[in-house]
């Protein structure tokens, strides 16, 4: 019997004695593969630096001047906008920064017009964004006028901005030209240009960035298949698609230009009213998902509260 006793005070003893090994590696792997909160610091490009792309001051800035405020709750509450797929690595049609814009001439068109309404962000007027927390005006860098537009990916979040476009039935070419720069860089993460169609239940068009300097402004020019866009209600959207990592992009856009030209008389620009949906907020994955309602940009005026899902 006391043979039968000690056998089972070893057994119990060595039971708590593996428990313990195995909660305390558990433990130590967890510490090891702890993400720090710290974001990427893009390092600045070593040519001349004509007007520095800056970041906020600190990341506790960014919570605080990225908060959005709307009598409809803005679209913090809102569904992601559908994002298109992932590039093919091995496809190289990276959109790199060009020398110049084309012009009427060089596109051998009789006719051009730039169809996007506040092109250099200056009022709150044309574009949309989203999320709440990702979205905003930068009033530290900008390429022309008093500020620019930021978006990021803090926060483990997609993030967008976008305008809606009517193009007329007789557009013969479409050009994208815009200025951008990278405050942070997380080299994993996807910057892309898409177009959908009025309701973003269609991606008519989309097409990824590279940049070949960090923190300064780079010019970038895409053509965009008139024939997919003409006679169309389409949305031009940037986007941000993250990878769920510890580490965040942020991009700004200035001066952004959608240059539609034709052989014949162009309809003038006609500002289009966003199509609105009534949404839940709901993770970003990479199923599309209906139209968010639409806010305007807010400008970014340091609130000292961090952005909540509760609209203040």
């Amino acid at each position: 019997m006391r043979k039968k006793t000690v056998l089972l005070i070893c057994l119990v003893g060595a039971l708590c004695a593996l428990a313990f090994v195995r909660f305390s590696h558990v433990r130590a792997q967890t510490a090891e593969t702890t993400i720090p909160a710290a974001p990427h610091v893009a390092q600045p490009s070593t040519g001349e630096i004509p007007r520095a792309v800056q970041p906020h001051a600190s990341v506790e800035a960014d919570q605080q001047g990225a908060a959005i405020q709307s009598g409809s709750g803005g679209l913090y509450n809102a569904n992601p906008l559908p994002l298109p797929p992932p590039p093919d690595p091995a496809v190289k049609a990276a959109r790199l920064p060009r020398d110049e814009p084309l012009d009427a001439a060089a596109l051998n068109q009789d006719e051009c017009a730039d169809y996007i309404v506040n092109p250099s962000f200056e009022t709150t007027g044309g574009w949309f964004g989203q999320p709440a927390s990702n979205v905003g005006f930068n009033t530290v860098a900008w390429n022309s006028g008093s500020q620019s537009v930021f978006f990021n990916t803090n926060y483990f979040s997609n993030a967008a901005i976008w305008q809606p476009v009517r193009v007329p039935a007789n557009v013969e070419a479409a050009t994208l030209y815009f200025y951008s720069g990278i405050a942070f860089i997380d080299p994993q993460e996807i910057i892309y240009i898409s177009v959908y169609d009025a309701t973003f239940t269609e991606l008519i068009y989309w097409d990824y960035l590279l940049y070949n300097a960090l923190e300064t402004w780079l010019f970038f020019g895409i053509e965009i298949p008139a024939q997919l866009v003409a006679g169309r209600d389409i949305q031009v959207v940037f986007q941000l698609a993250q990878d769920y990592d510890a580490f965040y992009t942020e991009v700004l856009l200035d001066d952004v230009s959608l240059m539609l030209c034709s052989t014949t008389e162009l309809q003038p620009p006609t500002p289009v009213v966003a199509p609105t949906s009534t949404a839940t907020r709901s993770p970003a994955t990479s199923t599309p998902t209906p139209a968010a309602t639409a806010t305007l940009l807010p400008t970014n005026t340091p609130t000292g509260v961090p952005p909540t899902s509760t609209p203040v």
